[in-house]
C-alpha cells in the first residue's frame, strides 16, 4: 500500500482515522498498531513474523542493558541482528535468490524469500532500531518499558514508506496516550494535500520523460535532451521524496506525532556539505550521530578526518543498495566533501555566491546520473552524451521514443513549477504576510480552496495513469 493509491486515501485512510479518533485516547495507540500493521502487510502477510522479530529483539536487548558486564556485548550483537536482516534482503532484492542453492539452502525456502521480496520500509526501521538500541545504552533515553509503545514506535505507519527516521526521544512521551487537537489535525491535512500534490502533480509528470530518456540510453538521444532528463530527474526525486514525506508529516501531525523535518531547500545550497544539511536529514543526521562522530573520537592521526567521511559515504551508499551505482554515488559524495574539507570549503566561502551554486548543482547533477543509471557504464555514456563527445547516434523507432522528442504541455507546467517551488519563496511569502495580520484569514481561504483543487486535480492523475510508488520506497 502506498500513500497516493485510491485504496489508500479511500478506504485506509478514513476508517483508520474514524476508528483512531471515536477510541478514548488511552486505546489509540493499539489502533495504532493494528492500522500500522495492516498498512504494513497489505498484500503481503509473510512479513508480519519478521516485522514482530524485529520489536521482540530491539525490546529485548535494550532491557537487558542493565546487566554491566554484558552491555557492550548485548549491544554489539543487538546492532548485527538488524544489520543482518537488512544486509540479507538487500542482497536477495538486488541479486535474487539463486546464490542460496549454492550454499545448500533447501529449494522451498528460497522459494519462500523469492515471494517475499523487500519488506517495505525495512532500511528505515531498522536504522530506528540501532538508533533506539545505542540511546538506551548511552543513557541517553529510559528503555521502554511497554511493548506495546515500543510496537507503535518501530511500526508508526506514517513513517515506514520513506521516513523519516525518527529518534525514540522524540515521540516517547506521544506513545502511550497520543494527544490530538483540531490545530495539528488542520496543519495536517494541509501538508498531506501539499505532499500528494508534489508527488502525483510534479514527480510522476517528469517521471515521464525522465524513464523515457533513460530506457533509451546515451545511443538514442541528444544532448539537449539528456540535459533536459537529468535536470527534470533532480527536481523528480526531490519533489518525489519530499512529497512523500509530507504526506507522512501531516499523517503523523493527524495522528498526534511529530516526525520530524526531512528536507530544507537542498538546491539552494552552496556546498555539498550543505547540501547534505538540507537533504533526507534524518538519514544525514543518523550517520553522523551514530557512525561519523563514534569514529571522529578513535580518529587516526593522519587524513583520519577524510577517512571517516569517506565511510560514511560508502555506509550510505551502501545504504540504498548493494550496487555499483550507488556505491560510486557514495563515493563521489565522500570525495566532494573531503575535498570542502581539506580546502575547497575555504575557496568556496571566499568564491563569488553564483559560482559556489554552480559548482554544487554540477556536483550534484553529476551524482544524480550515476544514481539514477543502472551501471557506471551506462552513466559515462550519459556523461559522454550531455558534453556530446558520444559519438554516435541511432535514432530510436517512434514506439520505443514515446513521449520523446514530443513533450506534452503539462510537463513544462511540471517542470517549471518544480523550479519554481524548489526555492524558498513560499515560506518566504509566509513570512512577510505576518505584518499583515488582515490579510491572513482570506489568504488561508484561498490556499485551502487551491488545496482542494490540486487534491481533485491529483485524484483525477492518479485514477489515469499507472502505479507510481516512490522513488525512495525502494530502499
Amino acid at each position: 500500500m502506498i500513500f497516493n493509491s485510491p485504496l489508500f486515501i479511500f478506504l485506509f485512510l478514513p476508517f483508520f482515522f474514524a476508528l483512531y479518533y471515536v477510541a478514548d485516547k488511552n486505546l489509540r495507540r493499539i489502533v495504532g498498531i493494528i492500522g500500522s500493521f495492516l498498512f504494513f502487510s497489505w498484500g503481503q502477510t509473510l512479513y508480519i513474523p519478521i516485522m514482530i522479530g524485529i520489536i521482540i529483539w530491539n525490546f529485548y536487548f535494550a532491557h537487558n542493558f542493565k546487566k554491566e558486564e554484558y552491555r557492550k556485548h548485548l549491544l554489539w550483537l543487538g546492532i548485527a541482528g538488524n544489520l543482518t536482516l537488512l544486509a540479507f534482503f538487500k542482497i536477495i532484492s538486488t541479486y535474487g535468490v539463486d546464490w542460496m542453492l549454492t550454499i545448500g539452502m533447501p529449494q522451498r525456502v528460497t522459494d519462500l524469500f523469492n515471494k517475499l521480496g523487500f519488506p517495505l520500509g525495512l532500511s528505515y526501521i531498522t536504522f530506528q532500531a540501532i538508533s533506539y538500541l545505542v540511546d538506551v545504552y548511552k543513557k541517553r533515553v529510559n528503555a521502554e518499558s511497554s511493548l506495546l509503545n515500543f510496537a507503535l514506535y518501530i511500526m508508526l505507519f506514517p513513517k515506514i514508506l520513506v521516513g523519516p527516521i525518527t529518534r525514540y526521544k522524540s515521540v516517547a512521551n506521544s506513545l502511550s496516550t497520543p494527544e490530538v487537537n483540531k490545530e495539528d489535525v488542520v496543519k495536517g491535512i494541509r501538508r498531506f494535500l501539499h505532499g500528494l500534490a508534489k508527488k502525483v502533480l510534479i514527480a510522476d509528470i517528469l517521471a515521464k520523460l525522465v524513464n523515457a530518456a533513460f530506457d533509451l540510453g546515451a545511443e538514442s538521444i541528444l544532448p539537449n535532451i539528456a540535459w533536459l532528463a537529468i535536470i527534470a530527474y533532480s527536481l523528480q526525486i526531490y519533489f518525489d521524496f519530499a512529497g512523500y514525506t509530507d504526506m507522512a508529516l501531516g499523517l503523523g501531525m493527524m495522528m498526534g506525532f511529530d516526525l520530524g523535518e526531512n528536507f530544507n531547500f537542498p538546491y539552494i545550497s552552496q556546498s555539498i556539505g550543505e547540501f547534505w544539511r538540507r537533504w533526507h536529514i534524518s538519514l544525514s543526521t543518523w550517520f553522523r550521530d551514530y557512525v561519523f562522530y563514534p569514529l571522529e573520537r578513535k580518529r587516526i592521526k593522519f587524513f583520519g578526518r577524510q577517512l571517516n567521511i569517506m565511510i560514511v559515504f560508502l555506509l550510505t551508499g551502501l545504504w540504498h543498495g548493494i550496487t555499483e551505482t550507488f556505491i560510486f554515488w557514495g563515493f563521489l559524495h565522500g570525495t566532494f566533501l573531503v575535498l570542502e574539507n581539506l580546502f575547497l570549503g575555504r575557496a568556496l566561502k571566499k568564491a563569488f555566491r553564483p559560482i559556489r551554486h554552480i559548482y554544487t548543482l554540477t556536483s550534484i547533477l553529476l551524482t544524480w546520473i550515476i544514481f539514477r543509471s543502472p551501471t557506471l557504464s551506462f552513466a559515462w555514456d550519459y556523461i559522454l552524451r550531455l558534453l556530446n563527445l558520444y559519438q554516435s547516434y541511432t535514432p530510436p523507432s517512434f514506439a520505443h521514443s514515446t513521449p520523446l522528442p514530443f513533450i506534452e504541455p503539462t510537463f513544462w507546467l511540471a517542470f517549471f513549477s518544480a523550479l519554481t517551488l524548489s526555492l524558498p519563496i513560499l515560506p518566504y511569502l509566509e513570512k512577510n504576510l505576518e505584518k499583515y495580520p488582515k490579510a491572513i484569514f482570506p489568504l488561508r481561504v484561498l490556499n485551502d480552496g487551491l488545496l482542494f483543487l490540486l487534491f481533485i486535480a491529483s485524484l483525477a492523475m492518479i485514477a489515469n495513469s499507472q502505479f507510481a510508488p516512490g522513488i525512495y520506497g525502494g530502499f
